[in-house]
């Protein structure tokens, strides 16, 4: 009986280790990009499969990694992560994350020889992050929010999205995640403390981060209503954005500054509210 559950701990550790959600939503970005030409342009493409599996495991790479810096961090914090509760090894991490890029790359290459250095940038750019960037002040959040914006690219760009959509697409995205990244910095003082990293928490001060964050959202607010009202998405969008996510935004935006929600209960409502984010920016196409 033992065995059985310390075989299913072990297995259900290789999963959490690449963050399936994150990844998951990473891949569906693609597809969102894609679905910005139009509703029977090239979404269908197989070349749109292959990127969305290809970042899939990209951004598994940079969970891993991020998992195998971070240990001393996620003690101190108690994150529930797998090295840090003793689930995986540092080995068993860096073998998931080999395989994870070793496949990433071998997808990528299946697509185009542009499509592969695009993923190496994207790979390292993730691990230059949690090696060096994360341990500085905005730009380390503003780099993860750039990258979480290439995969609404590379399926908008297969597919032949018109480049005005890209754009709003992206700034979109850029700015939700810079500010979401900002608010996990709040999260996350205390074992970043600990473990050294420079962040705008630790640097500046729990109040200031928490002003950039509130920045952050009344700038992405006032971003989604300006696509409402220009782009004409429709009223699935505003249904999607101006109710669900900026109503969300607002309301756990005014009781974290009323001190009555944990920043760590924002974030998790925030992870949420990007769901019908995404389905939203798939509406201005």
């Amino acid at each position: 009986m033992g065995d059985d559950y310390g075989m299913r701990a072990k297995a259900l550790a290789f999963i959490r280790i690449v963050r399936p959600i994150p990844a998951m939503a990473a891949a569906a970005t693609v597809w969102i990009g894609a679905g910005l030409a139009g509703r029977d342009q090239g979404a269908h493409k197989p070349e749109v499969v292959l990127l969305s599996l290809m970042i899939f495991l990209a951004v598994a790479v940079a969970n891993a990694y991020n998992d195998i810096r971070d240990v001393s961090a996620d003690l101190f914090n108690g994150r529930p992560r797998p090295i840090a509760q003793g689930f995986l090894s540092m080995t068993q991490a860096w073998v998931v994350l080999a395989v994870c890029l070793a496949s990433s790359l071998v997808l990528a290459a299946a697509v185009s020889r542009r499509v592969f250095v695009t993923d190496l940038a994207l790979v390292a750019g993730s691990l230059v992050y949690s090696w060096r960037a994360k341990g500085t002040v905005l730009i380390g959040n503003a780099l993860v929010a750039g990258l979480g914006s290439v995969p609404l690219l590379l399926g908008a760009k297969a597919a032949g999205t018109p480049v005005d959509r890209i754009i709003v697409g992206q700034l979109l995205i850029f700015t939700y995640m810079f500010g979401y990244e900002v608010l996990k910095s709040l999260r996350d003082a205390g074992g970043d403390t600990a473990a050294g990293y420079v962040t705008v928490a630790t640097r500046w001060g729990e109040r200031t981060a928490l002003a950039i964050w509130l920045l952050l959202v009344i700038s992405f607010i006032v971003l989604t209503i300006w696509c409402g009202v220009s782009l004409h998405p429709g009223w699935s969008y505003f249904a999607l954005m101006i109710i669900l996510v900026d109503g969300l935004l607002a309301f756990v935006s005014m009781r974290v500054l009323m001190q009555r929600m944990s920043v760590s209960r924002a974030v998790s409502f925030c992870t949420v509210a990007w769901l019908p984010g995404l389905l939203a920016i798939g509406r201005i196409g």
